[in-house]
Order: C-alpha cells, then sequence, then structure tokens
C-alpha cells in the first residue's frame, strides 16, 4: 500500500461497537492513495483481495502470538456506487511457500461483515471490525520464508456486487513497483490464489489499521481432567513453562454458562518443566457438574482452561471447542470406562500432522488441548482412537 493524499471521508460503523481501548496500534497505512479493486467472481463466487500486514519483532516485546482485536479498512466509493455488502477475513503466511506468490495460507477465514447503503456522494468509508479489547483472531509468532525479518499475515476483503466497475475504480496490475496484494477464489480452475500489483498512481488495495497487543502466555497447560472418586470430584491438571503465574480459580457450573469460584490453588512458580495440581470436591452433586479452570497472573490478568462435566455416562461423548479453532482448541472427552486414547489430526487427503497418545485413561472427563497455531488455514480431520473404536470430526481453523 502506497500512502499520499486522503480524499474525503465519512465514517460507516458495522455492527461491531467501536470503544475507547488501550489496544496498540500494530499497523497502519491510514493515508489513502486511491481507490480499491473489485476483483469481481470467478464462477458463482466472489474473489477476496488480500493484502499483507508485515510486522518488525524487534518492536515488539517477546510474545508468544499476536492478539488482532480491531481492523480499520478505508475504501473508496464513487457516486452511484450501489448497496454492497463487504466481507471480511484474514490468514496466516503459509508455513510451505518459499515464494511471495503462494505465501498467504489458504483458505482465508471469515471473521466478519459490513452493509453499506448506495453511495451519494464520492468519499472514503471507513468500515471497523472489533471492539479493540475481544480477540477477532490469533496469530502465532512465526518469523520465516518468504518474509525472513518480519511477522507476517494478511487481511482482505470481498464485494458481494459482482460488476467490478460498477461504482468501484480499478487499476490495471504493474509489475514496475512493490505494491503486492493477492487474490483467492477457490472456484478458480488452476491455483486459488494469485498476485499482482497496483499502479503507484492513483490506485492502491485499501487503507487500513490494525489494532491488538502481543500476548506471552504465562502457563501452557497441558491437560486437565476430572473423575468420581469417593463421591467427590476429583480434578487433576498439569502445566508446563509458568511464567508470573499467581495460582489457579477453580470454578464449577451446574449448567456450564454461569460460573462460581469454589477453591485456590497456588501456583508452584517453576520457569520450566511440568507442574501437577489436584483438587478434590466434596461438593459434587448429582447430574452435570461443570469445571474450568481460571488461571491469575500477578498482575490480574486471567485466562482459562477448557470446561468438563463430569457426570455418570453409559456411552463416550466427546467434541471439539472452538470450532472453528483460532490457535488453541479443547477436546473435551467423556468416558463411560477406562479406555485407551489416542488423537490425530488429518488434513483432508489422510496426511497425519498431529498425533496424541494418552495412554489408558480412566472412567472420567477429560479437556485435552489441541494446539493448531503452526497448522496453515484450512480444514482438518481429528481423529479419536478410544479403545477399539475410532471418531472423526471436522475442525476448522
Amino acid at each position: 500500500m502506497k500512502p499520499n493524499v486522503i480524499p474525503y471521508l465519512f465514517l460507516l460503523f458495522c455492527t461491531f461497537s467501536v470503544q475507547k481501548t488501550s489496544a496498540q496500534l500494530l499497523y497502519s497505512n491510514t493515508t489513502f492513495s486511491g481507490f480499491v479493486e473489485n476483483p469481481g467472481f470467478v464462477g458463482a463466487e466472489p474473489t477476496i483481495i488480500l493484502d499483507d500486514v508485515q510486522l518488525d519483532p524487534a518492536g515488539l516485546p517477546e510474545y508468544d502470538s499476536i492478539d488482532v482485536s480491531m481492523l480499520k479498512f478505508g475504501i473508496a466509493r464513487f457516486v452511484g456506487a450501489p448497496a454492497v455488502t463487504i466481507k471480511i477475513y484474514y490468514t496466516t503466511a503459509s508455513d510451505t511457500s518459499t515464494s511471495f506468490k503462494t505465501s498467504p495460507a489458504t483458505p482465508p477465514v471469515y471473521i466478519g461483515s459490513a452493509d453499506l447503503p448506495a453511495a451519494v456522494s464520492q468519499s472514503v468509508v471507513t468500515i471497523s471490525i472489533g471492539d479493540g479489547i475481544n480477540t477477532l483472531f490469533a496469530i502465532p509468532k512465526k518469523v520465516g520464508i518468504p518474509y525472513v525479518n518480519n511477522q507476517a499475515f494478511f487481511v482482505g476483503l470481498s464485494f458481494s456486487d459482482a460488476d467490478a466497475n460498477n461504482g468501484w475504480a480499478t487499476a490495471s496490475p504493474s509489475a514496475t513497483n512493490d505494491n503486492r496484494y493477492w487474490t483467492y477464489n477457490e472456484a478458480r480452475s488452476t491455483s486459488p490464489i494469485d498476485s499482482g500489483w497496483f499502479a503507484n498512481s492513483p490506485a492502491a488495495t485499501f487503507d487500513l489499521e490494525v489494532y491488538g497487543s502481543t500476548r506471552l502466555l504465562p502457563v501452557h497447560f497441558l491437560n486437565f481432567s476430572g473423575r468420581i472418586e469417593n463421591n467427590m470430584a476429583l480434578l487433576n491438571w498439569s502445566t508446563a513453562n509458568e511464567i508470573n503465574n499467581k495460582g489457579f480459580n477453580v470454578q464449577r457450573s451446574n449448567d456450564g454458562s454461569n460460573f462460581e469460584t469454589i477453591a485456590f490453588i497456588e501456583s508452584k512458580n517453576s520457569n520450566g518443566g511440568q507442574n501437577d495440581y489436584s483438587y478434590a470436591d466434596a461438593r459434587f452433586k448429582q447430574g452435570s457438574n461443570y469445571y474450568r479452570l481460571q488461571q491469575v497472573d500477578k498482575d490480574g490478568k486471567t485466562s482459562y482452561s477448557g470446561i468438563i462435566d463430569i457426570k455418570s455416562v453409559s456411552q463416550l461423548i466427546w467434541k471439539i471447542f472452538p470450532n472453528p479453532v483460532i490457535n488453541k482448541g479443547w477436546l473435551q472427552l467423556q468416558l463411560p470406562k477406562r479406555l485407551n486414547v489416542a488423537i490425530q489430526v488429518l488434513t483432508q487427503s489422510g496426511q497425519i500432522v498431529q498425533a496424541v497418545n494418552k495412554g489408558i485413561l480412566n472412567e472420567g472427563s477429560y479437556s485435552i488441548p489441541l494446539n493448531v497455531s503452526n497448522l496453515p488455514a484450512g480444514i482438518y480431520l481429528v481423529k479419536l482412537f478410544a479403545g477399539d473404536e475410532t471418531y472423526t470430526q471436522k475442525i476448522i481453523k
């Protein structure tokens, strides 16, 4: 994106409210130099136009991931531009690509939309998604090919208006400058990803600001499980690499939504290696008893484990939460009896990209972490092997 001069400006916010926030401005190309291209449709599907965001890690504190909490786009419209729905996407840098053309991981992940009315005057419309507080998506730390010195990811837009010249300024690609953009369309007969350039004058992709914060995880949960023993709910969890951790609030709920803290377990304050914890809840009740851990930093910040439901069950129950998975998910599992358990994550072509062997687990509830931060965006299969049975679910990254 090549900044130059800002033309007319008005603000239009989509359904996400924007509030005052202490989120850091991570990236800015706030001076608009032209107009956005509407790349039209391939088949019946709109094309997504992606542009890169590159951050210098030297300018960021030490981090495990980048939490993006707000995006602002500036888009130029001409008089007579029709009403349109704009969809917003992101994707990470590909783990396997060695060229700029294929550097965005595919497919891009949809995160929200904005509806624009018909334009009655020439203007640059600013659409905003996110509140600057809650995370829209997280980008794992990755500095490598083809962005050797930078942390890179991509944000993009698609337009419901199929006519590329109906109220949208467009530009012919030019290979004489470095202002590159990418387009993605799954219906394309060859590669779904393509790249081009905008001429320096008068066009550009889109005005963009990225807000968020970096995160260094104080605790890495290895597992969280529970079972019924001696008429009590026995909870067990393990962590690694505890940094600045004060401890854990053990929380319980009858409905899985409204939790109360029933105990606090102090951190063992180990900066490396594995720490094992347990807690026995003597107030265990008949029916469902939901538990989670609220991890508390020494500075008061908190994060949560997955949720487990401890109850007597007659059959195996499992699900993956959340789905889509941004960076880390949880496989929630209820075992009706003692079983040997293993998990595999596979691509749609059947390639195993992650394997976890939990060994023999007792009857009870388990919340098993699935770390997919190193996988490119896409659709994956999760296979659960429990005894002689195999179960399969799809997840979206």
